[in-house]
C-alpha cells in the first residue's frame, strides 16, 4: 500500500509537517527503505526518509499531477445539527469534491459562535486533509467558511443546481447538458431550504432540482449528490443513473 501526504515545496525542498512526519514515523511506523507519496504543488514526489531526527526526505522521482476532472464540484453546504458537518466534509472529499462552502441557511440549526469558528475551521480542513490522504486525492479540497444563503446565491459558477423536495427536475435532466467547467450544488439542512430562499435561487439562475421520490436526510442528499456528479464527472454513461 502507497500512503500519501501533503506537503509543500520550500527553498527546492519537499517539506512535510511535524504531524506527518509524526504520523509516518510513529503511527505507520514506515521504515527508511519504504516508499511514500507526497503531493506538493502541481507534483506527486514518490519518497523514502533518511533519518527521523532531524526528518530528512529523500525524493526518489517527480511526476506532474494531472488536471483535476471537470466539471470541478463545489458542495454549498448548509449548517446542519451535531457532527451531521464533519461526515459530510469527509465523505465529500472521499467522492471528489473541490470545493465546500459552507452556508447559513434560514432553517440552519448548526450555527458556528464567532468565539470557536477558528478552531471549528481548523478541525474541518484537518478532517479535509486526512480524507484526502486516505482517498488519494491529487489536489487538497479548499473550505469556505459560513456565507448567508443570499451571498452564496451570487457566487459564479458554470451550472448552480439546488436540492428541493418539491422540485420537478430530476438530477439525471441536468446531466444531458453542458454543465462547463465549475459546478456548485446547494443541499439544505434539516428541513430543507425554504420555498422563499428555493423561489430566490431560481431568479439567481440556479436549477432547482430533485433526487427522487424519496425524501433523504441531509447528509445522505449531498452524499448521494456528489456521488452522482462524480459519476457523471468521471465520463459514465449517466443515462444509467
Amino acid at each position: 500500500m502507497s500512503y500519501r501526504f501533503f506537503g509543500r515545496v520550500r527553498n527546492n525542498e519537499v517539506v512535510l509537517s511535524d504531524d506527518d512526519i509524526f504520523h509516518l514515523t510513529k503511527v505507520l511506523r514506515l521504515k527508511k527503505d519504504e516508499t511514500f507519496e507526497v503531493v506538493a504543488g502541481q507534483s506527486l514526489y514518490l519518497c523514502t526518509y533518511e533519518s527521523v531526527n532531524p526528518f530528512i526526505l529523500n525524493v526518489l522521482e517527480k511526476r506532474k499531477l494531472p488536471l483535476e476532472p471537470l466539471p470541478r464540484l463545489t458542495l454549498g453546504y448548509a449548517l446542519p445539527k451535531g457532527d451531521k458537518l464533519e461526515l459530510v466534509i469527509q465523505k465529500a472529499v472521499e467522492i471528489g469534491v473541490s470545493h465546500i462552502i459552507l452556508i447559513d441557511s434560514e432553517r440552519s440549526i448548526g450555527k458556528i459562535p464567532a468565539t470557536r469558528l477558528e478552531s471549528r475551521l481548523a478541525r474541518f480542513n484537518k478532517i479535509i486533509k486526512s480524507a484526502a490522504m486516505q482517498a488519494n486525492r491529487n489536489y487538497l479540497p479548499t473550505l469556505t467558511e459560513p456565507l448567508a444563503f443570499k451571498e452564496a446565491l451570487d457566487l459564479e459558477f458554470d451550472t448552480k443546481l439546488i436540492a428541493h423536495e418539491t422540485a420537478n427536475l430530476p438530477l439525471k435532466a441536468v446531466l444531458q447538458q453542458d454543465l462547463g467547467d465549475n459546478l456548485l450544488i446547494l443541499v439544505g439542512p434539516e428541513g430543507g431550504f425554504s420555498e422563499a430562499e428555493v423561489t430566490l435561487a431560481s431568479t439567481k439562475g440556479f436549477n432547482v432540482i430533485t433526487f427522487g421520490d424519496n425524501i433523504l436526510r441531509s447528509e445522505t442528499a449531498a452524499i448521494y449528490a456528489l456521488s452522482v456528479l462524480h459519476h457523471y464527472q468521471k465520463g459514465a454513461h449517466h443515462e444509467n443513473l
